[in-house]
């Protein structure tokens, strides 16, 4: 955990959702990473380990799922029910989407840094940012009111929620994607998401401050 002033945040290990930050009235609810990655792309920290002033969190992104990440191959011969039969099936294994993200304080929030380690090239992927509803964005010479249930791409520079007078600043954006729902990534009808597309392999160092 850490604190300054208005601003705090936690981070977890063990769960999908990485973080919450608060800075006054301004919620960020979740922060989650996901690929699209035969059901084990979800960013789920098995480890979480001192890093600096900060914290490292791990995903090694293997699953508990029979031969995941990979493909199951054809017997060549008839076979029935495909599941039933697939420990009788050879398998292409693939790399796991093994990725970290690094959590450091810094002057007015946060910096982070999510990375992957040697994930199969060119896989879907996104940072998503969970708001509670009531907040106004502003971004790129732009400002509205997002609804609950309300899918925003952050393409390019900062973003900000804000809940009157308090903000929370996220970015920088990426125009990697559109995939507004990628698959595996469940959707929050009752909060509003900011997404930033990303494709593996990934190096994205971004930030979440109380800058306003």
């Amino acid at each position: 955990r850490t604190r300054k002033g208005k601003f705090s945040a936690t981070a977890f290990s063990g769960r999908h959702n990485l973080l919450t930050a608060n800075n006054g009235e301004a919620h960020l609810k979740g922060l989650s990473i996901s690929q699209s990655y035969f059901g084990v792309g979800r960013f789920y920290p098995e480890s979480i380990e001192p890093d600096g002033e900060g914290v490292l969190l791990t995903s090694f992104g293997e699953g508990h799922a029979i031969h995941r990440p990979g493909y199951d191959l054809p017997t060549g011969r008839k076979m029935g029910e495909f599941y039933s039969s697939r420990e009788e099936r050879d398998w292409r294994k693939l790399p796991p989407a093994h990725c970290t993200l690094s959590i450091q304080p810094d002057e007015n929030g946060l910096m982070l840094f999510y990375r992957t380690i040697d994930n199969y090239p060119n896989v879907l992927a996104q940072v998503a940012f969970d708001f509670l509803p009531g907040g106004i964005w502003e971004c790129n010479g732009g400002s509205f009111q997002p609804q609950a249930g309300q899918v925003i791409f952050l393409t390019a520079g900062f973003g900000k929620m804000c809940y009157g007078n308090d903000c929370l600043s996220i970015g920088p954006g990426a125009d990697t994607h559109r995939y507004w729902e990628m698959r595996d990534t469940p959707p929050v009808p009752n909060l509003v998401r900011v997404v930033v597309p990303l494709m593996t392999p990934v190096e994205y160092q971004f930030s979440i401050t109380s800058r306003s």
